[in-house]
């Protein structure tokens, strides 16, 4: 039997429970993936089960003196096969609006293949590891006719060499430039290939138990390149698999989205009316993405976020030594990430400090 681990006496343990409660000079003790108990002096009395001591043969204690212990943070959006492909010299991204990005950038991912996806993929699960992220989620969309329907296989491959949580958003285009998108032909899918591939996925590789490590999202790119039935279709098999949703809900432009859709989202009001236009994306779990800025290549999106409070276990906790201010970012963000993000970013780890120490 694997021992328990005792994390002992850290400086602070961050919970982001129900009642946000930050828990001084305590112990955290760990068997496998859960957290058995929080609190003071848990080697003495400390066993949730029985309520006896415990022996150093049977634990495996990690001092944390002057440590903060926190939840591992969780990135719920991103496109992690763009990280070999962003700020090319040869595409004007700040001078450009997003359908013309889209337009350009669109004109490279056919090129992409399934060993891209796969190195792009640990480069980004690499990263994101490397500032506190345990548990992300990608929205890859990009399939072309050299990836297959390879691309989610590689990703997970990735995920688990790193041991990293995964959610693989499944996306998809499907709508032809013939009939107002601008996506290159040979990445186009129909959307029952799409939904064949979301099945395959789902039986494959998709764990909804406690402490689950990988899990599937159906996830079509977004309502400027996708056909209405892609979204209806989707709603139905979501619900009925049990899997979540996700989307670009405002990327474009009010012209485009006004011309396809009859209405465009707008920050801060009309959402739910904007989501049962996309075919009743509000009935289903799921989260959107919005568009960050108006001017695509500089900003990453904007995401409601995952709870930091969903499944909350030992495979998601940091370390942070307190003289270091919390382990604040200081390395690169993904490439094209824009003030703002990085801001947010710094944001995070300060409230973490402030709660941390009082």
């Amino acid at each position: 039997m694997d021992k328990k681990i005792l994390i002992k006496n850290a400086r602070a343990i961050v919970s982001c429970d129900g009642e946000d409660r930050v828990y001084r000079d305590a112990d955290m003790l760990i068997e496998g993936p859960k957290i058995l108990a929080i609190g003071r002096d848990l080697m003495n009395g400390g066993d949730p089960a029985s309520g006896r001591n415990l022996n150093q043969e049977e634990v495996q204690v990690i001092r944390a003196e002057g440590k903060f212990v926190y939840p591992g943070l969780i990135n719920t959006h991103h496109h992690f096969f763009q990280t070999f492909v962003r700020n090319l010299m040869t595409i004007d991204y700040p001078n450009m609006m997003v359908m013309d990005w889209i337009d350009k950038i669109y004109r490279i991912f056919q090129n992409i293949d399934s060993d891209v996806i796969y190195y792009s993929t640990l480069t980004s699960f690499a990263d994101l590891m490397k500032h506190g992220c345990t548990c992300a989620f990608d929205h890859q969309y990009c399939y072309t006719r050299k990836t297959g329907k390879s691309p989610v296989d590689r990703q997970m491959e990735a995920a688990e060499l790193l041991g990293i949580r995964y959610h693989a958003g499944r996306g998809t285009n499907t709508l032809p430039g013939s009939e107002g998108s601008s996506i290159p032909d040979n990445m186009l899918e129909t959307t029952d290939e799409f939904l064949k591939d979301c099945d395959r996925l789902i039986g494959l590789y998709h764990d909804s138990g406690p402490f689950s490590m990988r899990q599937i999202v159906m996830a079509p790119c977004q309502p400027i390149n996708c056909r209405r039935e892609t979204f209806a279709e989707t709603v139905a098999m979501a619900r009925e698999k049990g899997v979540r949703m996700h989307t670009h809900l405002g990327e474009g432009e009010n012209e485009g989205m006004m011309a396809r859709w009859g209405k465009r989202r707008h920050p801060g009001r009309g959402r739910a009316d904007y989501e049962k236009a996309v075919s009743g994306m509000s009935e289903v779990r799921g989260w959107g993405a919005f568009a960050g800025a108006p001017r695509s290549g500089a900003a990453l999106c904007a995401v409601q976020a995952f709870s930091q409070r969903e499944n909350l276990d030992a495979g998601r906790i940091q370390f942070a030594r307190a003289d270091e201010g919390a382990g604040a970012p200081g390395g690169p963000w993904p490439a094209g990430a824009s003030a703002g993000t990085q801001a947010e970013d710094a944001l995070t780890m300060k409230r973490l400090y402030q709660a941390a120490c009082g």
